[in-house]
């Protein structure tokens, strides 16, 4: 299903209980070589396209019960020599301190001591967090709340030594009853200026002939080939204006109705036994539910393509779909004379400039045999006509 559905996409999963822990990625960006696993985590090895380092990664799922985790925490033990940049993430399903739960039944030494140890022997430190405070709550009504705090993201010495300033992004989701994470490490290397893409939706709103008309009918200060790059360099400007004003009001309130969503959550976590909360929360559930609605609507009336059957998934496949065009036009590697990958993005540069500089930047030897006194025994121009050709150009017809 999956080679299928996401062709340019690699996977997998762990074996041992299929399907607990699924490791997706991009196939055409990063080298992933997977190293261990059972069936609490995927220890691999990631090569991100255009990224000097590789480093290691080790994906969580803790089990519920105690002595689980401690099988848990002894491989993780195993995996921290040999030393290399390493990041372990997930939901460990475990706390580290007293205060990483609100609600329920108090927390035990016991129910932490055998991760800390892990953290201490390792050497492992939290890397710097943003966002939720707690990242997992049961969802129920009142009092029983409970908020935990059970995903983390740890990294050793030599993870922090490459990225320095890494940090792990904590955001309530409005599907899973668990935080998502963005981890954001410092890149090695940037990927070039985001390109202008145009899309044919925009042909349909009814301002749009108009803004562009206003925007090439402006005055410019230059005139011939020079003065049209100047006008398409301004229409580009205003045509990102326009969508982000005008085609981008029905998602942009979807993703304020998401924001508060979130938000609502966010502060409900800090304040479980607030009853004012609890309804502000309920309320800005529903107002999402509805905003969801319209912006499917919306999306659906502009794609007319065949993948309207997957109902619920619409939204989702709709962005996917955007992505997946731009990340195929979006060159990251080549394979050189020796048959070697090269992925470096300085070398990506160089290796462009050089080979059209080869044929375009160099005098051609076919132009140089022409013999000039060949070509004057034939017809030719004469000068007026020679100035007829480059005489500027008038709206009235001659």
């Amino acid at each position: 299903m999956m080679n299928s559905v996401f062709r340019d996409w690699d996977f997998f999963s762990v074996p041992i209980v299929k399907g607990r822990i699924l490791l997706v990625w991009k196939k055409d960006m990063f080298k992933i070589t997977i190293i261990g696993v059972e069936d609490q985590f995927i220890h691999c090895t990631v090569k991100i396209m255009g990224v000097l380092y590789p480093f290691c990664l080790t994906v969580i799922y803790g089990r519920n019960h105690l002595e689980e985790r401690k099988r848990l925490c002894q491989a993780l033990d195993s995996l921290s020599l040999p030393v290399q940049p390493w990041l372990v993430a997930g939901d460990f399903n475990v706390v580290f301190y007293f205060d990483d739960r609100i609600g329920g039944r108090p927390i035990t030494e016991m129910e932490k001591e055998d991760a800390c140890h892990w953290r201490a022997d390792c050497l492992m430190a939290e890397i710097r967090r943003i966002g939720a405070q707690f990242t997992w709550s049961n969802k129920q009504k009142g009092g029983s709340r409970i908020f935990s705090k059970l995903d983390r993201v740890f990294s050793n010495e030599a993870w922090t030594d490459v990225f320095p300033y890494s940090e792990a992004q904590f955001n309530w989701d409005v599907i899973s009853d668990h935080c998502y994470c963005v981890i954001k490490p410092v890149l090695g290397q940037v990927s070039g200026l985001k390109p202008f893409k145009f899309f044919n939706m925009w042909t349909k709103h009814e301002k749009f002939r108009e803004t562009v008309l206003n925007s090439w009918g402006a005055n410019g200060v230059c005139s011939g080939l020079k003065g049209i790059s100047q006008k398409l360099t301004n229409l580009k400007s205003v045509l990102v204006q326009f969508n982000r004003r005008t085609i981008g009001d029905i998602p942009g309130k979807y993703l304020a109705a998401k924001e508060k969503y979130q938000q609502a959550q966010f502060l409900l976590q800090q304040q479980p036994q607030s009853k004012e909360l609890l309804s502000a929360e309920q309320e800005a559930c529903s107002e999402f539910i509805l905003c969801a609605k319209m912006h499917e609507s919306f999306l659906r009336q502009r794609s007319k393509v065949t993948w309207l059957r997957y109902g619920d998934d619409n939204t989702a496949f709709f962005y996917a779909t955007l992505k997946q065009r731009y990340a195929s036009n979006r060159i990251t590697a080549f394979v050189n004379d020796h048959g070697q990958i090269v992925d470096c993005y300085e070398d990506l540069i160089k290796h462009f400039v050089s080979h059209f500089a080869g044929f375009l930047g160099s005098s051609s030897t076919a132009t140089a045999r022409i013999q000039l006194a060949v070509i004057n025994i034939g017809k030719t121009l004469s000068i007026d006509q020679q100035l007829s050709l480059v005489r500027p150009f008038f709206e009235e017809r001659c």
